[in-house]
Formats: structure tokens, C-alpha cells, sequence
């Protein structure tokens, strides 16, 4: 329900990331969900990911980016009745940096 709310994932170390997959709770009518939300990484750059209302995964490839970190925010709820949109799983693929 926070309107501000984000989450930031540090890996620890540089790495090459290419893809990123959310999963949203997806308990409809209960549950609300993002039009979209933005990913800010550590070289500065950010991208954004529209979604759609739906159980299943939610999916966003790039061309690849070092980074030491990752955060999830401008999370934009749609405007259904529901306060409740939740993240359920985040994955993000990449390697090591080589």
C-alpha cells in the first residue's frame, strides 16, 4: 500500500545481468497490481517495465549491464479498487563479471 515503497538488491560485487522476471501475487479481486515499475542499477541508468494483470510471470530482457546493485521502484498500482499489489519473487539472470 506505500505509494513510495521499493526494494534494492545488492549482489555484492560487479556482475553482468541481461534479464529480469517478477512475480506478482495474483489473488484477484483481493490483490491489485502495477501498470509498471522502474529499475534504477548502479551505472546510472534505469528501465521501465509495463505489466499487465495477470498470474503469470512478468518479463523484461536488456542488453547486458554491469552493476554492483539493482532497485525497484515507481512501482504505479492500477487504478482497480484493491490497496494490495504485492511482489511475490523477484529473479534477476546474469554471470559473474568475467
Amino acid at each position: 500500500m506505500q505509494e513510495d515503497a521499493c526494494i534494492t538488491l545488492d549482489f555484492g560485487r560487479m556482475v553482468e545481468i541481461d534479464r529480469i522476471v517478477l512475480y506478482t501475487r495474483a489473488d484477484f479481486p483481493h490483490d491489485n497490481w502495477w501498470k509498471s515499475v522502474n529499475f534504477t542499477f548502479s551505472d546510472g541508468t534505469t528501465l521501465e517495465m509495463n505489466m499487465r494483470k495477470s498470474s503469470l510471470p512478468h518479463e523484461i530482457t536488456f542488453p547486458i549491464k554491469q552493476v554492483y546493485w539493482m532497485e525497484m521502484n515507481q512501482m504505479i498500482k492500477s487504478d482497480e479498487p484493491s490497496p494490495f499489489p504485492a511482489l511475490t519473487q523477484i529473479e534477476v539472470y546474469g554471470r559473474e563479471r568475467q
